[in-house]
């Protein structure tokens, strides 16, 4: 059912409980769907490391039979609480793409705060907010992404405030998303920490070089100082459509030699990461199927 090639299933978050901050954004699963999961995977591949399939691609060796492994968006503190002792039960480390400003507690993933605008009734506001800057109705989710711009994050900290103070969005920070004690903690325990930008804004739908190379220096320098090494480039909000082909080819000069980690339906190869040093994972869609495969046409 899984190709030759190594195959990464991708998440966001591992949690047994919901949260108003995060459910709107979607790709999160409970420990038991997760676990089940990994047990699927395992009788249709050998999982292995993250690390050690970026080592057979640098390494130039093939891939001779079907191998997959697990990655995370975002920074997601249950990724290290419940994810991780699952993978151990399975003897696979694996891969957690950061956002230093969520790390640091400087900024909450202002997707986050969309999430809490729309569980708490808000949306049809925000939206007519949006609709006065250009957005078409009912898609707030989509045009924030192809129209980013940074007064976009003012009306939804205006709105925000109306329903959460201050204290309680650092303490929603801090339950969600890990910090430089846990991820230390993922390093130590042979995990792969990618850099997602400093702070998950849409930055390559300007194809500006200048904002991309601050989005991910910003974060490069930080997990420099937790002694992050390899330069892996984690595309926020990939767009995975039209954009595809020609976002790989302006991107490679501006990453340099960086890998640059993609979200798409294929599987990877030696061939496929020889092209462009892409590396391709799909994120189980919808996560709370029991049963992840099939996985969709063109892994």
């Amino acid at each position: 059912m899984l190709p030759n090639g190594w195959t990464i299933v991708a998440y966001h978050d591992v949690d047994p409980d919901p949260s108003p901050w995060r459910d709107w954004i979607g790709v999160h699963v409970t420990p038991s769907i997760f676990r089940g999961h990994v047990a699927t995977f395992a009788r249709h591949a050998e999982l292995i490391d993250v690390s050690e399939g970026l080592r057979r691609l640098r390494e130039e060796q093939e891939f001779e039979k079907p191998y997959l492994s697990f990655w995370f968006d975002d920074g997601y503190r249950g990724v290290r609480e419940h994810a991780l002792p699952i993978l151990d039960e399975f003897g696979v480390s694996g891969a957690q793409a950061v956002n230093s400003r969520f790390a640091k507690r400087e900024e909450l993933f202002w997707r986050c705060k969309m999430a809490k605008l729309y569980a708490e009734n808000m949306g049809p506001v925000l939206e007519a907010e949006l609709e006065a800057m250009g957005c078409p109705k009912g898609d707030a989710r989509n045009w924030t992404l192809q129209n980013f711009q940074m007064e976009i994050l003012e009306v939804i900290d205006t709105l925000l405030a109306n329903v959460a103070s201050e204290e309680e969005i650092r303490s929603v920070t801090d339950s969600l998303f890990d910090d430089r004690a846990g991820l230390t903690e993922l390093l130590e325990r042979g995990w792969v920490l990618g850099n997602h930008t400093a702070a998950h804004y849409p930055v390559m739908e300007r194809e500006d070089p200048d904002s991309i190379r601050r989005a991910y220096g910003e974060c490069e320098s930080w997990l420099g100082e937790l002694g992050v090494k390899q330069r892996l480039w984690v595309v926020p909000f990939d767009p995975g459509h039209w954009k595809t082909d020609r976002l790989g080819q302006w991107l490679r000069p501006v990453a340099g030699n960086a890998d640059i980690i993609r979200l798409q339906w294929r599987t990877n190869t030696l061939k496929t990461y020889q092209e462009r040093h892409e590396v391709f994972r799909y994120m189980v869609w919808p996560p709370n199927r029991t049963d992840p495969l099939p996985l969709p046409e063109g892994t």
